[in-house]
């Protein structure tokens, strides 16, 4: 008998992208806090003041965005009527090349509002301060990118590197939608390298599992453990540092047994092989190498296995 059963609401679009913006938002200060040997920026701006005296009043009129609203209108209306006026044809074309003008050249226009957003935007139209402590550290620094979209002319006041090398210097202004460039400043880092590489063995006390078979004919038969891994031996490195962290994974070639039309094990040595996966993390202010990586990891195979019994089963 079928079963039959309610369906799952479907989400609305807007509560998807809302529980999608919640997960983002919560999972970002947690990876934050993980950069390591981490850069930094700190850029002060504030608004340019105006003296009032320098200040001129605005005659009222229309935007270019009005202005293209309007030649879009009434271009179509020259167009229709172009018979009844002098020269209608020609200025119903004036018009709607006006609109396509007015549209592209105006602030407002949609496409001055597709732009690429900066990694680091200026947007409090009071002025503030841009930090960001959690760069991922790089050599040389790292140049990031700042843009204006506070929408008023904005003053850099302060820059947390004295020895600036971009464009974001202490006094230098932006207008509404530009960009300047600053460059963040990273700890020196320590170069270590590799003084012996890592071992793995085996764990004969951390049994994973075990399979027996009997041929159908009477031929063979066998018995298999398997045991998992360890690291045997961590890296060492030079010169020798404390606090680096060893991280140990691994993976079977196998976990489930296969058996011929005979009864016999066929995946014995896959059932015991694998590989182990060694990612040492250097401590705070040390990188490896000559890119200062934080990391380095090894990819090791391994074999974890006994076999008892009068014969023994194939391997693939």
């Amino acid at each position: 008998m079928r079963s039959t059963s309610n369906p799952m609401p479907v989400a609305k679009p807007w509560r998807l992208l809302g529980v999608f913006a919640f997960a983002v938002a919560n999972t970002l200060p947690a990876w934050a806090q993980s950069v390591p040997n981490a850069c930094q920026i700190s850029v002060g701006y504030a608004p340019v003041v105006v003296p009032p005296s320098a200040a001129v009043s605005p005659v009222p009129g229309l935007s270019m965005l009005g202005v293209g609203l309007l030649a879009a209108v009434f271009g179509p209306v020259a167009w229709k009527y172009r018979g009844r006026i002098s020269a209608g044809k020609v200025l119903s074309v004036l018009l709607a090349v006006g609109a396509m003008t007015a549209f592209v050249h105006s602030e407002n226009s949609l496409i001055a509002a597709v732009r690429a957003a900066a990694l680091y935007e200026l947007g409090d139209a009071n002025g503030g301060t841009m930090a960001d402590s959690q760069i991922s550290f790089a050599s040389p620094s790292p140049l990031v990118t700042l843009s204006n979209t506070s929408g008023k002319r904005m003053r850099i006041t302060s820059n947390g590197n004295t020895s600036e090398t971009g464009t974001c210097v202490v006094g230098s202004e932006l207008a509404p939608g530009a960009s300047c460039t600053t460059q963040a400043v990273c700890p020196v880092v320590i170069p270590i390298e590799v003084a012996s590489e890592p071992t793995s063995g085996c764990d004969t006390n951390a049994q994973i599992d075990s399979f027996s078979w009997a041929a159908t004919d009477g031929t063979s038969s066998g018995s298999v453990t398997d045991f998992a891994p360890l690291l045997a031996t961590p890296p060492a490195t030079n010169p020798a540092v404390s606090g680096m962290v060893t991280d140990f994974t691994y993976t079977r070639s196998a976990t489930q047994p296969e058996y011929d039309a005979n009864s016999v094990l066929t995946n014995a040595l896959a059932l015991g092989s694998g590989v182990v996966t060694i990612t040492a993390t250097a401590p705070q202010g040390y990188g490896f190498g000559s890119t200062l990586s934080p990391t380095q990891t090894w990819t090791i195979p391994y074999f974890c296995q006994s076999s008892g019994g009068g014969g023994s089963g194939g391997n693939n």
